[in-house]
């Protein structure tokens, strides 16, 4: 894709229009939750868990942090859960032809220990959907997790405070 000029940033979306990006994923919402469930259907070890259309706070929060409209991954946002490496493997399989970029960090985690793939799924009205597979013992405690980050984070935690704190390791200088 292309980059944005003073972010760096990939562009993901098809407009720099905040309003019409959160309006496109709004609309959007019920066909992503019809691809997922079509996409895990007969795959023993993933399941559809959710899709959301992401927060105005935090869609604000992230404009704040410079990041223009148009490179924001995750205006729409779904989970699914799986069981093996290649279950992840069917459901991007499935979506052949529709996935966009696909960025699977299984063998190296983020902080916290987070181990996903995040995969961007092409929809029909032109936006990009974020897709997180992510294993099933994560899945069923991410929520928890997530609240914690989201409540240091809501408190001016930056991210090598919140990785010391996740790790037990110091904080780099």
């Amino acid at each position: 894709g292309a980059i944005d000029p003073t972010s760096k940033r990939i562009v993901l979306q098809p407009s720099p229009d905040f309003n019409g990006l959160l309006q496109l994923a709004r609309e959007a919402q019920p066909e992503y939750e019809g691809l997922l469930a079509t996409v895990t259907q007969d795959i023993p070890g993933a399941a559809a868990v959710g899709v959301r259309v992401k927060g105005l706070d935090r869609l604000t929060e992230k404009m704040a942090q410079g990041r223009p409209p148009e490179t924001i991954s995750d205006y729409l946002g779904g989970r699914v859960s799986i069981d093996t490496l290649a279950d992840a493997d069917e459901v991007v399989r499935r979506l052949q032809g529709r996935v966009v970029s696909d960025h699977p960090f299984f063998d190296t985690p983020m902080v916290g220990g987070y181990r996903a793939s995040h995969v961007q799924v092409q929809m029909e009205n032109g936006l990009t959907a974020e897709l997180q597979l992510v294993p099933r013992e994560l899945a069923a405690i991410q929520e928890d997790a997530h609240a914690s980050y989201e409540a240091l984070r809501g408190i001016g935690v930056d991210k090598a405070t919140y990785a010391a704190i996740v790790t037990g390791k110091e904080k780099p200088e």
